[in-house]
């Protein structure tokens, strides 16, 4: 894949300036984690849909995600433009979900 062509999952141009502002308090930092929400919503549900297999723990997962997001969870604080492309920091968080996902279900009931 070249540098330039789009992620296999759409995750699109990273717009750093509304990653920085979703890592603020208040309304302006709302404001622009709904829109990451929105923006990335497509490539995340098809990177958790490969991933998964089934568009229930798709949702479990996304779900999960997005609670994150909206409380401003500190994986969101530690996104750095210094450090790396974001999609590249996002997929590690998915990946990281999917694997609490699996490990969740191989609990025996009542341990959970």
């Amino acid at each position: 894949m070249m540098a330039d062509e789009p992620s296999r999952y759409e995750f699109g141009v990273t717009r750093w300036s509304l990653v920085l502002q979703g890592q603020k308090d208040g309304m302006p930092g709302d404001r622009a984690r709904n829109e990451l929400l929105e923006r990335y919503h497509g490539a995340v549900n098809g990177f958790l849909l490969a991933r998964l297999g089934d568009p229930h723990a798709v949702d479990e997962v996304y779900e999960i995600d997005v609670d994150r997001v909206k409380e401003k969870h500190p994986f969101l604080q530690r996104a750095n433009k210094e450090k790396g492309r974001f999609r590249h920091y996002l997929r590690r968080i998915l990946q990281n979900l999917i694997i609490d996902y699996h490990r969740r279900r191989q609990r025996p009931k009542g341990h959970q």
